[in-house]
């Protein structure tokens, strides 16, 4: 594993990120400053298999910054939707449009409506599930 000291996001930008403490914490406009950068520019040359992401609400605009690792290497995904109502929706389109041919599913982690996952899983050329 390698540790990438960045905030992802769509491109290369400081971000005000507001530590709440909780479950609340988020890129907004005040807080700490911090550096992003896109996982496409990060990660250039290096083979990516599985990506997850529980990054408060930014996985949306973080998700555009892999785009081009996710149409090219299709790795396994794992990504919150339940920071905002709309990711619910808008994530899932989003992963089918980068890569038509995921398999796509939600699960839901805790009783209340925290923790829902949707997950993407490319078929192997032999059909199968990777």
């Amino acid at each position: 594993y390698e540790m990438i000291p960045y905030a992802m996001w769509c491109k290369a930008a400081h971000l005000l990120f507001s530590n709440m403490g909780s479950g609340t914490s988020r890129v907004g406009e005040d807080g700490i400053l911090v550096n992003a950068d896109s996982i496409d520019h990060q990660m250039q040359g290096k083979k990516v298999t599985f990506l997850k992401m529980d990054i408060e609400g930014a996985e949306i605009e973080a998700l555009k910054g892999a785009e081009n690792l996710i149409r090219t290497q299709k790795p396994k995904l794992a990504i919150c939707i339940y920071h905002e109502y709309s990711h619910l929706y808008q994530i899932p389109l989003m992963l089918r449009e980068m890569v038509p041919e995921y398999k796509i599913y939600i699960r839901q982690h805790s009783d209340t409506a925290a923790e829902t996952v949707v997950y993407a899983v490319a078929p192997d050329r032999s059909g199968c599930e990777l």
